[in-house]
């Protein structure tokens, strides 16, 4: 397996806001694209007979996703991950993943596809920007009755310097009806990147340098 010798976003982010400073938006939009074209690859991937596979993650947030020390963002821990692998299936009414980054459709025991990783990079992505998770409610019952039934504050409301198009993006990542959200992670990864001005190489360079403002707050973190 691939040795990636990066920090998590969990990490990062937390070390950004105990220096006392947000997690510039650039370093958001070039992580999440990584992320969302890395689940794009995941989501597509066939067996030797050429039928999908269905894979979903299942349980994507910022400590399954690790940047690089050249600024790529790679996603980890497949160990929950489901699909048409001729493997045990889960049971319904067993839930597996975090709480805070579960979708409708993963609460409610409905069969998944890759929409429900989708939603988990939206409350990611709101979690990077707004410093809190959007339906997190304290306990696990609340917070799964806040994703079934409430709405996201739009995250200007707590962060003003997100991007109005950004901003779009995720509440569309975080609809209840998985219909309504973007339909692949390469519809998202292509939104991202065009935010990003991919041409400019400015994301790139700034997650680069992001990331060595606090390697050595965080040593030691590589993953096998």
């Amino acid at each position: 397996m691939e040795y990636i010798d990066g920090l998590t976003l969990q990490r990062l982010a937390t070390s950004s806001w105990q220096a006392g400073r947000a997690v510039p938006v650039d370093v958001v939009l070039r992580t999440m694209a990584d992320a969302a074209r890395g689940l794009n690859a995941a989501h597509m991937l066939t067996g030797d007979d050429g039928r999908p596979l269905k894979l979903v993650h299942r349980d994507i947030s910022p400590d399954n996703l690790m940047v690089s020390k050249d600024g790529v963002t790679k996603v980890l821990d497949f160990g929950i991950a489901k699909g048409d692998l001729g493997g045990p299936k889960t049971r319904t009414g067993n839930l597996r993943g975090k709480v805070p980054y579960m979708s409708p459709e993963q609460i409610t025991g409905q069969e998944l596809d890759g929409r429900c990783d989708l939603w988990a990079l939206g409350v990611s992505m709101y979690w990077l920007l707004c410093g809190e998770r959007p339906f997190d409610r304290g306990t696990d019952f609340h917070t799964m009755q806040a994703v079934l039934y409430d709405q996201p504050k739009p995250p200007t409301t707590i962060n003003p310097a997100v991007p109005p198009r950004l901003e779009k993006l995720i509440l569309g990542l975080l609809q209840k009806d998985r219909g309504a959200r973007p339909a692949t992670g390469a519809l998202v990864a292509d939104e991202l990147e065009e935010l990003a001005s991919p041409g400019t190489g400015t994301g790139r360079r700034t997650t680069v340098a992001f990331f060595g403002q606090h390697l050595k707050k965080n040593p030691g973190q590589g993953h096998p």
